[in-house]
């Protein structure tokens, strides 16, 4: 069986019998297949197999997101055939297209956490589609542990957020990148309230009090340089006494 077909079998989210809803059911498949049109950049260089096979996996992708509950699972596996079958320039340019029934950075999402543990995952569907693209794709990225824990909160099918798992994972921001975030905020709030005229002295003092600084780090690396190549640790600042012969 070609390739293509095989995916078309694979993927779709409704059962396929000898039966005359079946057969229309793929007859309508197939004409949606037919009837995409792709963006050019997506399927620049593509053979005809690929391209086939690109408009196969976006049609049941949409199919999936269209059946009751949202077949999430099933979007993120079309989805995936999809990436690697191609190269990364033709996926990212499907994605930004409207040829998919969701967002580009959602249909990434989707993928990444399909490719870190939603593949092998057993959720229900049901579950699934209470939870968005980012947050599944959020526990990817969490450590096993927190990651299981997610997990098994999102199978009480209650909903599950992102809120929801950042009280699992913790806030992962340090106290310094809490600190630099706060003090950017507060200058952005500063800088709208500034007048051009002020905007402008302000930035030449920056520009001026950043070559200061520059030659200070020059200078500091000059001595720890020196200091280096007298026996100095760098760590304790204490000379070493060097091994006797």
């Amino acid at each position: 069986m070609d390739k293509t077909v095989q995916t078309r079998y694979l993927f779709v989210s409704r059962p396929i019998s000898l039966t005359s809803s079946a057969l229309e059911v793929t007859n309508d498949l197939d004409a949606a297949i037919e009837s995409l049109v792709l963006p050019d950049t997506a399927i620049a260089t593509l053979s005809p197999s690929q391209v086939e096979n690109m408009k196969t996996n976006v049609v049941i992708a949409n199919e999936n997101l269209a059946t009751a509950g949202n077949a999430i699972k099933g979007t993120a596996q079309a989805l995936h055939a999809i990436k690697e079958d191609v190269k990364n320039k033709n996926w990212v340019a499907l994605t930004e297209s409207d040829a998919l029934e969701m967002t580009g950075r959602a249909a990434r999402d989707l993928v990444a956490a399909y490719e870190s543990w939603l593949a092998t995952a057993d959720i229900p569907e049901s579950a699934l589609a209470k939870v968005k693209p980012r947050t599944l794709f959020k526990i990817g990225k969490a450590e096993p542990g927190k990651r299981i824990q997610a997990i098994n909160m999102i199978k009480k099918d209650a909903g599950f957020t992102e809120g929801d798992l950042n009280k699992i994972i913790g806030n992962t921001r340090r106290p310094i990148r809490k600190q630099i975030e706060s003090l950017r905020v507060q200058a952005e709030l500063k800088a709208k309230k500034t007048k051009d005229k002020d905007k402008v002295t302000a930035y030449l003092n920056l520009l001026i009090e950043n070559l200061n600084l520059k030659a200070k780090v020059e200078e500091l690396e000059e001595h720890l340089s020196k200091a280096k190549k007298a026996g100095y640790s760098l760590i304790t600042m204490t000379k070493s006494k060097k091994n006797p012969d």
